[in-house]
């Protein structure tokens, strides 16, 4: 876009330069674009120790869950803030209840309101029911188990399937079918631990994973025993050849674009890369060095096209920062602290 201020963008939309949705996208867009750190607290402090993971449910943008490094997981309602005091969450699950240790990731099910999963160091994924979103009534329904640390799981919303990916402290991938309480299948390929597991948001059967041995890998789960593309930030190499790496060091972010056709990814070696989903390139976009040495999952965040252009990366780092970068020409636009 290329007006500087509404009045012009007015002027230009009565001229017909623009169309009528354009002004809620300029509008969205010089939002995102001038987002700042809030300088009054807006939480009180209720966690014992670091936060890993949050969700925002999908519905109403308005519930919010937390797990933390003291086991716990917190539900807050984000409007339930009387005379503009601190917001305190509604509901705990405790460690007696809930998971013995750090929870590290949770997410709301896109396909159902009333449950979420969350996944911990302890070995297990467990699924929860929320009969009052007062959190009255929080019950575990579920819970599968396994033999290694889980660093992050993933369910997909245009899925049918109803399984659960997790990335383990294991070579191997672990789908979780919640229908039989089952978690028979594995994709098998990844040489070390795996960090981080994503769904495509547009392809039922289509899995992304990231790994400690710096490899990212695009599964079809109906192909179990190798994926389909391993991908190569040199683009030299075969789409499954064994030698690819998408990044020198641990792989450990991922995030796709709301289109589904791109795939963000980060890793140790401080890069993060831009990849064609399709094709398995590497776009080459001159991202600035970004400190990441957590041995954790990272979650990356890209605001949606539709509502942001161009498109906004939101990317944390291991020294307590959020930068906010161009997706497309990885321009550094702000830092958050």
């Amino acid at each position: 876009m290329h007006t500087n201020s509404l009045n012009d963008f007015l002027l230009a939309r009565e001229l017909g330069l623009y169309r009528p949705r354009n002004l809620q996208l300029w509008e969205n867009t010089r939002r995102t674009y001038s987002i700042a750190s809030c300088t009054k607290k807006a939480f009180a402090q209720e966690h014992y120790a670091p936060i890993n993971t949050l969700d925002i449910d999908y519905v109403e943008g308005r519930y919010l869950l937390s797990g933390g490094a003291d086991s716990e997981i917190r539900l807050y309602d984000l409007e339930n803030n009387p005379n503009n005091k601190s917001i305190r969450s509604t509901a705990v699950i405790r460690k007696k209840k809930g998971h013995d240790y750090s929870v590290t990731c949770i997410k709301w099910d896109p396909n159902n309101y009333e449950y979420f999963i969350s996944s911990s160091m302890d070995e297990t994924i467990k699924i929860w029911n929320i009969e009052s979103m007062k959190g009255k009534s929080i019950k575990n329904v579920f819970t599968f188990t396994f033999d290694a640390h889980v660093y992050s799981l993933a369910i997909s919303s245009v899925a049918n399937h109803g399984l659960i990916a997790a990335a383990l402290a294991h070579p191997n991938i672990r789908l979780c079918d919640t229908r039989t309480g089952l978690a028979l299948q594995s994709l098998i390929g990844h040489k070390n631990m795996v960090f981080r597991v994503e769904w495509s948001p547009i392809f039922e059967y289509m899995l992304v994973s990231a790994s400690a041995d710096g490899t990212i890998r695009i599964w079809d789960i109906r192909r179990a025993n190798q994926s389909l593309i391993s991908l190569d930030y040199l683009n030299k190499g075969e789409p499954s050849s064994a030698t690819n790496k998408a990044h020198n060091g641990g792989a450990n972010g991922l995030c796709f674009t709301s289109d589904g056709t791109q795939l963000l990814s980060s890793g140790h070696d401080r890069t993060v890369r831009l990849w064609d989903v399709y094709t398995g390139r590497n776009a080459m976009v001159d991202y600035p060095n970004i400190p990441n040495t957590t041995n954790l999952s990272l979650p990356l965040a890209v605001t949606p096209s539709a509502d942001c252009s161009p498109p906004l990366i939101f990317h944390p780092t291991s020294r307590s920062q959020i930068f906010v970068l161009d997706l497309y020409n990885g321009r550094l636009i702000k830092q958050l602290q």
